[in-house]
């Protein structure tokens, strides 16, 4: 194989992509894009595509696949004030605000079984109970499998109550 450089400019922006010889240059799949808008914004992104990352077949936005014993995924915080590295789940509906009801964030914990299938074994999931400006609440469930069935276990309320067993 081999590789194609294509650089872009207009008078807004400037982009260079990197495409497979094998691929038109219009944009499409399978092209690393490097975008520069204004002075100092460079945005970089796969056209189309899924990101792999240890993988060269992704099966979702963002696939991180490692095979040896390390740590699949760190995040670092080395700023020299309070501030506390951590993952952000928001939930919006085409912009605006989550409804009740909402899932807006689950947690899977899974596994291949003795087929070589996927099974997700517990999971942890968050619902916005209120999403009225100054009242918001919201809840988590937690959930464990057994006999091949995932069953809600443990649900905290926005309030503090925690039920064990019943929803």
């Amino acid at each position: 194989k081999y590789w194609f450089i294509q650089n872009v400019y207009d008078s807004n922006s400037g982009t260079l992509r990197f495409r497979a010889g094998n691929d038109a240059w219009t944009n499409g799949i399978n092209a690393l894009v490097m975008k520069r808008t204004g002075i100092s914004s460079v945005t970089s992104y796969f056209e189309n595509g899924n990101v792999g990352i240890g993988t060269t077949g992704p099966g979702s936005p963002l696939h991180i696949f490692r095979s040896a014993s390390q740590a699949l995924l760190e995040i670092q915080d080395d700023r020299n004030d309070v501030g506390t590295p951590g993952i952000y789940l928001n939930k919006s509906r085409l912009g605006g605000a989550a409804a009740v009801n909402d899932n807006i964030g689950t947690i899977y914990f899974a596994f291949l079984d003795s087929t070589a299938a996927a099974f997700t074994g517990a999971r942890i999931d968050a619902y916005a109970d209120n999403v009225t400006n100054t009242t918001e609440a919201g809840h988590l469930r937690f959930y464990t499998a057994t006999a091949g069935t995932l069953s809600e276990r443990m649900r905290i309320l926005g309030n503090g109550n925690v039920g064990i067993g019943t929803t």
